[in-house]
């Protein structure tokens, strides 16, 4: 003050002003006719006590004026001051040290009440266990110590002294907690149910790309949702595709099982036969096919504008009629096979620009050409697989990038080019399964972790291997065996359990074994017919119920025992 040169009525004035602005915004919770006299009496109180401050007593002075102010302060507004830790930590410690002493009080008092009921239990010839009182009292003490809010009517009783109440108290306790746990058990069940169908979705999109991929996706649906029938016919078809056969026939019948309409059993059923045909039980597979065949007919006459339920119905008449064919009755199979191409033929009319339709109409005519090559007319085999060969190229030089259309031409030429080797003509043969060859290479190359694509591609080198063996080319003949052969050697290090791959390779070795035998190579013929019949024998044990296993191991004997 004196430094700005003013006088001191001037610099009492200015100290006046800075007090009143310390001093107002504390204030403003006293009554408006208070507030201006208070603003105006504060600031010499300010003053004063600032002075005072100088001094070494002035904190004493503050100390007694400090608790009238917020003694005012509370009576006028009901503030409260907030309280140090220390402050609470006490209060609470008392408030423990309080409930600690009534509650041992109350459970004396309990204690006495559950010995009397003991007592009259005893007198009425009721039974007690040794420690129920005091497990009684136990659980009677925890209640009370407890600060469970769904207990606190439980605890009043029990201070009331009223067992009974306490007891209902639990129980309506219990039941309120039961219930919240079905709807917190609904919820993770709705949860489980939500995860297990992104995992069906991821699965079917992996599908394409890996089944060992889709495979282990729809084993985690299965774990969230062990119950859906769609997830164990998906894991019954994959176990089928990775060569799995007991674990896939263990899925189809929990499919079955889990099935609850005809749709769903007849999925079901179907998949069955086709593991019982994989298997070469062909008269349980048979029966099974005859009963998804009378279900979807019924599915399809209850509702004929579904596409889904005609096709069904084609598929079973094309696996009844495969095994037909395959036991001889190629009559039996010629009607079931016709059956099946006039539901395609009708299917394609309706809706030409469908591919799946398209295939299926092109593989209904293979399947004709292979019964009437197996009764010996061989010009009307032909016919039937020019057909199929026609139609899918159409669909190939549509759809180049489709690889289903791509697998199923490369089969159509395989068909044609087997059909020239029984007819004695090797070329067309050979330049069939060089068609095929050249439509599978790319495929297997751009998918190397596609097992079955790379089998697909083995079968066309072997394929070749028995053209060029025809023509008598025995050295380009070995060497498309040897590429087989090492195609099938490296999937079945990468799968050694999988028998889609290990059929083929026992294959190619009986095949190499024959052509060296023809050669007078009999020590390598030896060796190649012992890893066929080492694969064979594996495959049979583990499956001891294919009856196809069996018949291929007996075979593999005679060619041992021959060369020996």
């Amino acid at each position: 003050v004196a430094g700005q040169e003013q006088s001191l009525w001037e610099a009492f004035l200015a100290l006046r002003d800075w007090a009143r602005q310390q001093v107002e915004p504390s204030l403003t919770w006293l009554p408006d006719w208070i507030e201006p006299y208070a603003i105006d009496i504060a600031p010499i109180l300010v003053i004063i006590l600032t002075l005072l401050a100088a001094w070494r007593r002035s904190a004493e002075i503050w100390g007694i004026f400090s608790p009238i102010f917020r003694r005012i302060r509370m009576w006028t507004t009901g503030y409260e001051p907030p309280k140090s830790e220390a402050e609470i930590a006490g209060e609470a410690a008392k408030r423990a040290e309080e409930a600690a002493v009534k509650t041992q009080l109350d459970i004396e008092e309990i204690r006495a009440l559950l010995a009397a009921q003991a007592v009259e239990t005893k007198n009425s010839g009721g039974a007690l266990s040794e420690d129920a009182l005091e497990r009684a009292v136990a659980a009677a003490q925890e209640i009370l110590a407890s600060n469970d809010p769904s207990k606190e009517i439980a605890r009043d009783a029990l201070r009331d002294g009223d067992l009974q109440a306490a007891e209902d108290a639990l129980e309506e306790a219990f039941e309120r907690e039961t219930a919240a746990i079905s709807r917190l058990d609904d919820e993770v069940t709705l949860l489980q149910q939500k995860s297990a169908e992104t995992a069906r979705e991821k699965a079917a999109m992996a599908a394409v790309r890996s089944a060992a991929e889709a495979l282990r996706w729809y084993q985690k649906a299965a774990e969230l949702d062990p119950n859906d029938c769609r997830t164990q016919i998906e894991l019954s078809r994959l176990y089928r595709a990775t060569g799995d056969l007991t674990s896939s026939r263990k899925a189809g019948y929990a499919a079955l099982e889990l099935a609850d309409n005809d749709i769903a059993r007849a999925a079901a059923i179907a998949d069955i036969g086709s593991i019982l045909m994989a298997q070469g039980m062909l008269p349980e597979a048979m029966e099974s096919y005859k009963g998804c065949l009378a279900l979807w007919q019924r599915s399809a006459a209850a509702e004929p504008d579904v596409i889904s339920h005609r096709r069904n119905v084609s598929w079973a008449h094309d696996k009844i009629g495969t095994i037909l064919n395959i036991n001889g009755d190629t009559d039996g199979a010629l009607e079931q096979f016709q059956s099946s191409l006039e539901i395609q033929r009708r299917l394609t009319e309706e809706d030409s620009s469908r591919t799946d339709l398209q295939l299926g109409f092109a593989k209904a005519h293979q399947n004709i050409g292979w019964v009437h090559r197996k009764k010996g007319d061989y010009a009307a085999s032909l016919d039937c697989y020019q057909i199929t060969k026609d139609i899918l190229a159409g669909l190939a030089a549509e759809s180049p990038a489709d690889q289903t259309v791509q697998k199923a031409l490369s089969s159509a030429h395989i068909a044609i080019g087997e059909l020239g080797l029984i007819r004695d003509d090797a070329d067309e043969a050979l330049q069939n399964f060089r068609k095929s060859l050249d439509i599978t290479r790319p495929l297997a190359m751009a998918d190397e972790s596609n097992l079955l694509l790379q089998v697909s591609l083995s079968e066309c080198h072997r394929k070749l291997g028995m053209a060029f063996e025809r023509l008598g080319d025995m050295s380009v003949a070995m060497q498309h065996y040897q590429e087989a052969l090492a195609i099938e050697k490296h999937c079945s290090a990468i799968d050694p359990d999988n028998n889609q791959i290990q059929v083929p390779l026992a294959l190619t070795h009986d095949r190499i074994g024959d052509l060296c035998r023809k050669q007078d190579e009999l020590d390598t013929a030896l060796e190649h017919y012992e890893a066929a019949l080492t694969i064979k024998r594996n495959l049979t044990q583990q499956d001891p119920n294919n009856s196809m296993f069996h018949s291929e191991l007996t075979n593999s004997y005679v060619q041992n025992g021959d060369v020996h």
